[in-house]
């Protein structure tokens, strides 16, 4: 599978010729690899894609997002027939035994509010003027129970986002510039996670914690949290009152292509979140009785 995001963000027709993706725009002709391709971006309302490339982008599971007049992503585009085992891993994830969905979720959210905690370190915001200000992030994590049935991963996300960024910034307000940034990035973030779900031949919609009748994405929704940090800090480092732009958004698409660091050492981000979301996907489908472990240098 390839390593890069393709983004047209104008008036432009994409087709397939000869192993590449052509983009003609009015003055240019792009040709890529297909092999290079991770996710093609379409970032715009003014362009053409031919059935041609769609399906040749499909025989190499290689994700098609779509975004709206405002290039906010509406929709994605996942292959039918990406694994030949579909039908025997479904079945293994009906009936995933609950215990190990429990244990596993308690992980996720441990590894999140940590992130969380490092995040808030790396700018010094740890204390920060407000009802929650003389609680640590690092109390919750030695709260956290099995399956978080005492919810800690809503009042760490309190505390973390006022911290973050204000004492009045609430997740839900859609007019904040920040949750815009919020946002675009989480569904790329996202688009990559199911991607990769599709592509070891699991349902996105049944999740291990997730369980909303009206998310197609439960599952993805699971395994986003430990890396949603890296968006957060994007937007913690634009300017106060910035709108969201198209050099923003590339910027955001390209949080695939940094390099992190974590206990297994230096690989890129794309690759860190592949190689988690399998080995959860093996720890709840197979006899393995190791938890994830997921270590990340912020």
């Amino acid at each position: 599978m390839g390593w890069r995001t393709v983004v047209i963000t104008k008036h432009s027709k994409a087709s397939y010729k000869m192993e590449h993706l052509i983009i003609q725009t009015e003055d240019d002709v792009v040709k890529i690899p297909m092999s290079d391709i991770q996710i093609l971006l379409i970032a715009t309302t003014e362009s053409v894609i031919t059935s041609h490339l769609v399906m040749e982008l499909a025989k190499r599971d290689i994700k098609i997002i779509f975004t709206d007049n405002k290039k906010m992503p509406v929709g994605e585009f996942n292959p039918y027939y990406s694994n030949l085992n579909r039908n025997r891993n479904i079945l293994k994830q009906i009936s995933w035994d609950s215990d190990k969905k429990s244990l596993l979720w308690q992980a996720i959210i441990k590894i999140k509010i940590t992130n969380q905690a490092k995040l808030l370190a790396k700018y010094d915001r740890e204390k920060y003027d407000g009802n929650l200000a003389n609680i640590d992030l690092e109390e919750l994590i030695n709260q956290i129970e099995i399956g978080d049935v005492t919810n800690r991963e809503a009042v760490a996300a309190r505390m973390y986002f006022q911290r973050l960024f204000d004492t009045k910034f609430n997740r839900r307000n859609d007019e904040n510039e920040i949750n815009g940034y919020l946002n675009f990035g989480y569904s790329i973030l996202l688009s990559l996670i199911t991607q990769e779900i599709c592509c070891a031949g699991y349902l996105t919609e049944l999740g291990v914690h997730h369980n909303s009748m009206e998310n197609f994405y439960n599952l993805a929704s699971d395994f986003i949290e430990p890396f949603r940090i890296f968006v957060d800090e994007i937007a913690f480092n634009k300017t106060p009152g910035s709108e969201l732009d198209m050099s923003d958004k590339l910027e955001l698409v390209d949080l695939l292509n940094q390099t992190i660091t974590t206990n297994n050492g230096d690989a890129l981000l794309s690759g860190v979140i592949k190689t988690f979301v399998r080995s959860c996907l093996k720890y709840l489908s197979e006899d393995v009785e190791n938890i994830p472990e997921l270590e990340i240098k912020v």
